[in-house]
């Protein structure tokens, strides 16, 4: 019975001197304690959950770390601008403006029509034609002396633009016996306003040449600018053996 008591004062006192001896291990601690800041470790990575995205330290070559931000960004959007309209570095027209003027069209030569004829070599009574909008005509000039004696062939053609706009001539005579003056041999009159006249001469010299020398002639009018006036209009004579 001495002897078990004495073991366990013993083990009491060994006991004791191990828990007061014992060394304990620091503790180790994961994120900021409670009530801290934020880590002030320049090299610390920091993860939000906001719009802006994440920020992490890289270094910039200066010895410092330099933030690379990724996600969203406030600028340097793309796309549509806030007026609903994008750009595509070249410039642009928001009208539909066409060309300027407000003439009609005059068709083609094909499709002109016809004053009717005067005579070429003799007297005869003129023609006419009006109109307010850009057109194509066509008269014939027909060979009317039959002398041994040659006659050359003329006629003038007279265009007389109305007030507010500028119309100018093209007179076109095909060939001889032909049936049409379009593509034919071309002269013009193109004056800043009032009157354009064309004269065109052909035919015989002193002599006859014993060859019909009647010929079609087709007459453009174009509005210069295509600029109109309508109801104004311009006036269109024809006269024979000028």
């Amino acid at each position: 019975m001495v002897h078990r008591r004495r073991w366990l004062w013993l083990a009491t006192i060994l006991a004791l001197g191990c828990a007061g001896g014992a060394k304990t291990d620091d503790t180790t601690t994961f994120g900021p304690a409670p009530g801290s800041g934020p880590p002030s470790d320049d090299g610390a990575t920091t993860m939000s959950g906001d719009d802006e995205g994440a920020t992490f330290g890289v270094p910039d070559g200066s010895g410092e770390d330099a933030p690379l931000t990724t996600g969203p960004s406030d600028e340097g959007t793309t796309g549509p601008g806030d007026d609903g309209s994008t750009t595509d570095g070249g410039e642009s027209s928001g009208g539909d403006d066409g060309p300027m003027g407000n003439c009609s069209d005059p068709g083609t030569c094909q499709s002109a029509g016809s004053l009717g004829s005067v005579s070429g070599d003799q007297g005869s009574p003129g023609l006419d034609g009006s109109g307010a909008q850009p057109d194509w005509l066509t008269f014939r000039v027909t060979e009317d002396d039959d002398s041994i004696d040659g006659a050359g062939m003329s006629f003038t053609v007279t265009l007389t633009s109305p007030p507010g706009a500028d119309f100018d001539l093209y007179v076109y005579r095909g060939v001889e016996g032909g049936g049409t003056g379009c593509g034919g041999f071309m002269q013009s009159s193109t004056n800043g306003g009032g009157i354009d006249e064309v004269t065109m001469n052909w035919g015989e010299g002193l002599l006859a040449n014993g060859v019909d020398d009647s010929a079609w002639v087709a007459v453009e009018v174009v509005a210069k600018n295509d600029m109109c006036a309508p109801p104004a209009q311009w006036m269109l004579t024809v006269d024979g053996n000028t």
